[in-house]
């Protein structure tokens, strides 16, 4: 990057934290009382940015910085209000729901060093600082995920929607990001280690999912389903990508997950049009389609980590056919239109506020 476009970057970075104290000032008057699965925001519009948004006709270097540079704002204001909420005591970590949550701040750091990274690459400094964070993170969330997974087990615990496979998408989240930071540099071992330990989680999770959902009624099962199962084939899209940019696991297990995920993604998602079809004939469509919540980020995340999987298998030539050349001619813009949904309900509902 030569020093003008990198001061550019710096006037635009300046411009764009003013406008955002502006906006937050007068509409988000509490900074310092953020949800644990806050880092998801940063999962969702970071994978847009690293996959769909690179085939979208509007694609251009400006834009593309222009996202990096809000994504690094808004990163920079969860991780000041995480400060702020521990220096108060504010940050609540108790539960299961919330442990396996701390996932998302492991590939929110993760996306956010791959984005500077694509962008941004002479900003060494500030991309290892991000994988550094991210490891530290993981580190930690490790021990707590076996500790959960146990409890989960022997019944002291109860958990079992899809937000326990971030322990999944964690796991991964570090590989890709290391094998794209220093590319070729990570022995393959440690590779394979860290893709089966994702895939053990990730095994262990569906078990307990599956055993909770299996005995209940469908109605049942429709009326508390839950956005975060959507990570339910967002984990093995992530996982997949994982397998394809290190090359250790074989060809055929990789194609076997894309199959896999195809229909989970189906399955799951019709599962969740059915419920929302539900929400909208009993509340409304503002109320039974438009009301936030932090879990619809989830969605997004999953629908990009599907599209570039999809993308990164169709371009690598192991595996055709018409399904997969039709998700990555136009997955891009269903995920394109599914995070300008999202962006517009969480203003949404600030504004309304």
């Amino acid at each position: 990057m030569s020093n003008s476009m990198f001061n550019y970057s710096i006037i635009f970075f300046l411009l764009l934290f003013v406008i955002s104290e502006i906006v937050r000032k007068h509409y988000f008057k509490k900074l310092n009382y953020p949800t644990v699965s806050a880092g998801s925001v940063v999962m969702a519009i970071g994978i847009f940015s690293l996959a769909a948004q690179q085939t979208l006709p509007i694609k251009n270097i400006f834009l593309s910085e222009l996202i990096a540079l809000g994504l690094l704002i808004l990163w920079l204001y969860i991780a000041i209000s995480y400060c702020i909420c521990f220096c108060k005591k504010h940050l609540l970590i108790q539960g299961s729901i919330n442990q396996f949550s701390i996932g998302t701040w492991v590939a929110g750091c993760a996306m956010m060093a791959m984005v500077i990274h694509k962008e941004f690459p002479s900003l060494h400094i500030l991309i290892w600082i991000m994988v550094l964070i991210a490891i530290a993170i993981w580190l930690v969330y490790l021990l707590l995920v076996i500790k959960l997974f146990w409890r989960i087990l022997i019944g002291v615990s109860k958990s079992h929607t899809g937000i326990i496979l971030l322990s999944t998408v964690s796991t991964q989240s570090i590989v890709i990001v290391l094998n794209t930071i220093i590319p070729n540099h990570i022995p393959q071992y440690v590779n394979q280690v860290l893709i089966i330990i994702g895939f053990v989680f990730y095994v262990i999770g569906l078990i307990i999912i599956l055993r909770y959902y299996i005995p209940k009624k469908t109605s049942y099962i429709l009326i508390w389903w839950s956005n975060t199962n959507s990570i339910i084939h967002g984990a093995l899209s992530i996982t997949g990508i994982a397998s394809l940019i290190t090359h250790v696991i074989s060809n055929n297990i990789i194609i076997l997950t894309w199959v896999l995920t195809t229909g989970l993604f189906f399955l799951i998602e019709s599962a969740s049009l059915i419920k929302l079809y539900q929400r909208v004939k009993i509340a409304g469509l503002l109320k039974g389609a438009l009301s936030y919540n932090i879990s619809q980020w989830s969605r997004v995340f999953t629908y990009g980590m599907y599209y570039a999987f999809s993308l990164l298998l169709f371009e690598s030539k192991l595996f055709q056919n018409q399904l997969l050349k039709l998700i990555t001619q136009d997955g891009q813009y269903i995920v394109l239109i599914t995070l300008l949904i999202e962006i517009l309900i969480f203003f949404r509902s600030k504004f309304s506020n």
